[in-house]
Parts: structure tokens; C-alpha cells; sequence
């Protein structure tokens, strides 16, 4: 697993005088994990969501035991891109079949723009083709403009709708993929 890491972690062009790494999360990276998964959760659907429904999600869906026990089994492959050694973004991916999904792709709202989402995704995708995926998929609501952009520029495509749903609320996402070859 060490092995693993290091030769998947690289170094981006800093932020302004912020280095930038992404690199295999480890279990012990769950808190941190968590807490950014549940700021950004919170910030794209809020809104959107009873005070009540969201805070279900964000302590069951995005708690630090559960990114504890996807990293542990092994089912989900998560990368984390830190900035200055803080927390800025990180993508999880969970394949089979020949396809990943990209099943989730946060980045902190700080660092849109800055190339860091970028960086992010081509170390998601080089992760893919080393493991022999031969597609990539992923799901994104299709009131979020600036996500279906993005995804749109790293060659995704609209295949399809899903309905997901956060406890009573059901948001209408794009299924997007694209191939690897």
C-alpha cells in the first residue's frame, strides 16, 4: 500500500506559494475527508435540502467512520489533493466491470479556478487507465451548471438521467461517461 502511494502521489504547480500534492488517502485521512466532504455537500445542495434531511446526510453519508471503512476494504480509491499541506479537493473512485465511477469529486469552493479541480481529475483518470478501465462514468446533478462545464472539458458526456435521492428529496442528475483509450 506504501508502494502505492508514493508512486501515485505527484506535485502540481504550486498556488500562488502553496505546493500542491495529490496523493492516495489512507484511513487516517477520514476526519479530514469528512470534514470536507460535508462542507461542500453542504454548500452545492444545502439549499436545497431540510435543515433536518441534510444534517442525516451529512452525519451518516459523509462521516469520518465511513470514509474510515471504504478506504479500509479496499472498494473505493480515493485521492486527495492537498494545498500547502491543507485539505483542498479530493475525487472517489469505485470500479467494476471495466467502467469507474467517479463517485464523488469535491473540491473546497476556495480553490475553484485555480487548476487545482483540473489536476485532480487527470490524476483520476491516470489512476483509471493504470488499473484497465476502459470507461468512466459519473453522476452530477444538472442544476449545477459549473460541475456539467468541467466534466463537459475532460471529454464527459451526457448518457443518460438518474434520480438520486437524499433522504424524501430526489435531485435529477446527468449520467455522464467517457472512454480511456
Amino acid at each position: 500500500m506504501d508502494h502505492e502511494r508514493e508512486s501515485l502521489e505527484q506535485t502540481l504547480a504550486p498556488l500562488g506559494n502553496m505546493p500542491v500534492v495529490i496523493r492516495a488517502a489512507a484511513v487516517g485521512d477520514a476526519p479530514v475527508l469528512a470534514a470536507l466532504g460535508r462542507r461542500v455537500f453542504a454548500e452545492t445542495y444545502g439549499a436545497q435540502l431540510p435543515g433536518p434531511v441534510l444534517q442525516a446526510h451529512l452525519e451518516t453519508a459523509l462521516s469520518p467512520e465511513v470514509f474510515a471503512a471504504k478506504i479500509a476494504e479496499g472498494k473505493a480509491h480515493y485521492l486527495l489533493a492537498e494545498a500547502g499541506g491543507v485539505a483542498a479537493g479530493f475525487v472517489k473512485l469505485e470500479g467494476a466491470d471495466g467502467a469507474v465511477e467517479i463517485a464523488k469529486f469535491y473540491v473546497d469552493k476556495g480553490f475553484h479556478g485555480t487548476g487545482l479541480a483540473g489536476g485532480l481529475m487527470g490524476a483520476g483518470l491516470e489512476w483509471a487507465r493504470a488499473k484497465g478501465f476502459g470507461t468512466v462514468w459519473l453522476l452530477v446533478w444538472e442544476e449545477n451548471p459549473r460541475a456539467v462545464r468541467f466534466y463537459r472539458k475532460y471529454g464527459f458526456e451526457v448518457v443518460g438521467r438518474q434520480e438520486v435521492w437524499v433522504g424524501p428529496v430526489a435531485f435529477q442528475d446527468h449520467r455522464m461517461q467517457r472512454g480511456l483509450a
